[in-house]
């Protein structure tokens, strides 16, 4: 398994290189091409579709690192409120074709707002990709994002929707690799490996997951890292 995490690691970062390139040019040309609607929409679909082999190779390599235990911790002192406003920008850009309501909840525990000491990336990976899953499966959506602490020690977040829902055969099989959950409408494109990152991250950093799901009624995922020194 070592070795072929490392296989795919190395050809995935062969394959980052090359694909760098291609959205750093498809962008200059979206810049240029803004006056032309013909051009800007065949552009448009190059920079989507290089973003999304983007994510998936970035998936892999993470992958890789995390089963050959080379997931390095940066942990740093940060607010909540501002790691929430970063994730609204980018989920509601990401889906913004979609009838979507996104309501992040900022924590108010402390008068300047909520601080943490842990490895902003990972919490954001972590976030994103929950956020992303809430908002994939469903046209029209409620989607609600909360911080608090349940303990001087720790911190707990929510991901609340109101999409689909997880059929309880499906339940046990959710955190597995390569495990793709049906859209509503059409199969989610990807390889099956953002709830087993999101498990794997969430235990990384000393922290645990776990869900609450009804079919057509929606999903609530909680999960819980320490908010101080690591």
């Amino acid at each position: 398994d070592h070795l072929k995490s490392a296989f795919l690691a190395n050809i995935s970062h062969e394959i980052r290189t090359p694909l760098n390139a291609i959205l750093g040019f498809s962008s200059l040309l979206l810049k240029e091409n803004r006056n032309d609607p013909h051009n800007f929409s065949y552009l448009t679909i190059i920079r989507k579709a290089g973003d999304n082999l983007l994510s998936l190779i970035d998936k892999i390599i993470l992958v890789a690192k995390i089963e050959t235990n080379q997931v390095e911790i940066f942990p740093q002192s940060f607010h909540v409120a501002t790691l929430f406003r970063q994730l609204a920008a980018e989920i509601r850009n990401k889906f913004s074709e979609k009838e979507m309501q996104l309501i992040f909840v900022p924590p108010e525990e402390q008068q300047d707002g909520l601080m943490i000491h842990t490895d902003r990336e990972l919490l954001r990976i972590i976030l994103t990709k929950l956020l992303e899953n809430a908002c994939r499966f469903s046209e029209r959506i409620q989607v609600r994002c909360t911080a608090g602490l349940p303990s001087d020690k720790m911190i707990l977040f929510q991901i609340e929707d109101n999409g689909v829902g997880i059929s309880t055969e499906k339940q046990k099989f959710l955190f597995n690799r390569f495990y793709k959950m049906e859209s509503n409408d059409r199969f989610h494109q990807g390889l099956g490996l953002g709830l087993f990152i999101v498990k794997s991250l969430v235990e990384l950093l000393r922290g645990k997951i776990s869900f609450q799901s009804e079919q057509g009624r929606g999903t609530i995922f909680q999960f819980t890292i320490p908010s101080g020194e690591m």
